[in-house]
C-alpha cells in the first residue's frame, strides 16, 4: 500500500512540473511507444490531455491491433483555445522492429489524420511520428517503456494560412499494467510547439 501512495506522489510531482514548463501554442498528441496492441485486441485510450499555456485538447482514442503489426485507430474530441473546436479523426502504427538482445530496441511509425469540425473546412492536421523505444518487465508484472523520437504535424487542404507545419522533438513513457487492464502514458513534444500530453489506456 505504501508503494501504491509513493508512485501516486511521484506521479502528481510529474505532472506538475509539466503543467508549469510547457510553451505555448499545441502539436497532435502521439503516445505511442513503438510497440502494438496484440492481434485482435482492442484499447481505448481515455482522457488524454494535450495541454501548452493556452491551448488544451481532450481527446478519446479507440485501437484495434492488427497480426501483432499494426494498431488502427478512430478518435474523437474537442480543442479549446480561446473558443471550441470539435475533432474528429483515425490514423495508425506499426512496429517494424522488436527489441533483442543483439538490439535492445523497439522501432515503429505512427500516423494520424485529425479534421477540425469549423466553419470554413475540412482542413486536416497530418502528423507522422518515427518512434524508439526500449522496454523493462517491471517486478510483479506489466512493463515500462521510455520512448523517445520526433513529430511532424503539417497542415493540408488550406492554402495561404501561412506556416502551420511545425516538428517537434518527442519524449514519454508508458507503464503498462498499471492496475488490473489498465495503462498509464505520459509525453511530452519540445520544440517548435512544445506540449505535454497523459492518457490511461483500458485494455479490452
Amino acid at each position: 500500500m505504501q508503494g501504491v501512495t509513493k508512485m501516486r506522489k511521484h506521479i502528481s510531482l510529474f505532472f506538475l512540473f509539466c503543467f508549469l514548463s510547457v510553451a505555448p501554442a499545441a502539436a497532435q498528441t502521439v503516445l505511442f511507444d513503438g510497440l502494438v496492441h496484440p492481434n485482435r485486441q482492442a484499447a481505448a485510450l481515455l482522457i488524454p490531455a494535450v495541454v501548452t499555456s493556452d491551448d488544451y485538447s481532450l481527446l478519446g482514442r479507440l485501437e484495434y491491433g492488427i497480426a501483432d503489426r499494426a494498431n488502427f485507430f478512430a478518435l474523437v474530441g474537442g480543442r479549446l483555445n480561446g473558443g471550441g473546436t470539435g475533432l474528429a479523426g483515425a490514423g495508425w502504427a506499426a512496429t517494424f522492429y522488436r527489441q533483442t538482445d543483439a538490439l535492445p530496441l523497439n522501432f515503429g511509425i505512427f500516423n494520424s489524420y485529425v479534421f477540425p469540425l469549423e466553419s470554413g473546412g475540412p482542413d486536416a492536421f497530418v502528423t507522422v511520428a518515427p518512434v524508439f523505444s526500449h522496454s523493462w518487465e517491471r517486478d510483479g508484472g506489466g512493463r515500462v517503456t521510455p520512448y523517445a523520437g520526433a513529430s511532424v504535424t503539417f497542415l493540408v487542404n488550406k492554402p495561404g494560412r501561412g506556416d502551420t507545419n511545425n516538428v517537434n522533438g518527442l519524449l514519454g513513457v508508458k507503464v503498462t499494467e498499471v492496475a488490473e487492464r489498465w495503462d498509464f502514458i505520459a509525453e511530452v513534444q519540445p520544440g517548435e510547439e512544445t506540449s505535454f500530453a497523459f492518457g490511461f489506456f483500458f485494455r479490452f
